[in-house]
């Protein structure tokens, strides 16, 4: 099975100051809607924000239809922040992920990215920074892109791969 776990803050939301964070610039993305509706495979949030902070950022930004509640899992919900190992398995034991189920995973940490590689996720930074200039983490991951909209694009690809994995396993 394929899961696209979506990290919350800065990586499905930006704000303009990082000093005091404020609801109201947080805001409704149409395009963004779009992106996450054109996913055909199993959408989740894995957030160190609040539950409540999570159900309130989407439904400001009018994204909450795509993730219901049992798809966001907050520090809260688990009892753990990333990017400690034990998250991630909680994480995964409360979405039932199993161990071959292939996890891509958008993230603006790359400290929680590099957690993620040890479980073999596929990793997609979302953030301000080049990450491919850092060659250290280069080597780390598998996959960095810089966009959703890159994972839209080569979804068919994946969508292909993982049909041909599955008919000749």
């Amino acid at each position: 099975m394929l899961h696209f776990v979506f990290d919350l803050d800065y990586t499905l939301y930006q704000t303009q100051g990082e000093r005091f964070f404020d609801y109201s610039q947080i805001k409704e993305n149409k395009y963004l809607d779009f992106l996450l509706g054109s996913i055909p495979f199993n959408k989740i949030i894995f957030t160190n924000g609040t539950y409540s902070h999570a159900l309130t950022c989407l439904e400001i930004m009018k994204l909450k239809h795509h993730f219901p509640n049992h798809k966001i899992v907050a520090r809260d919900t688990i009892n753990d922040l990333k990017p400690n190992t034990e998250s991630f398995e909680k994480f995964k034991k409360h979405q039932d992920i199993k161990n071959n189920d292939k996890v891509i995973f958008f993230e603006d940490s790359v400290e929680n990215l590099l957690a993620s590689k040890k479980i073999d996720w596929i990793t997609i930074y979302i953030g301000p920074h080049n990450v491919s200039q850092f060659k250290s983490i280069n080597k780390q991951f598998n996959t960095i892109e810089e966009s959703l909209e890159f994972i839209i694009d080569k979804n068919n690809i994946v969508t292909r791969r993982l049909q041909y994995q599955k008919v000749h396993s």
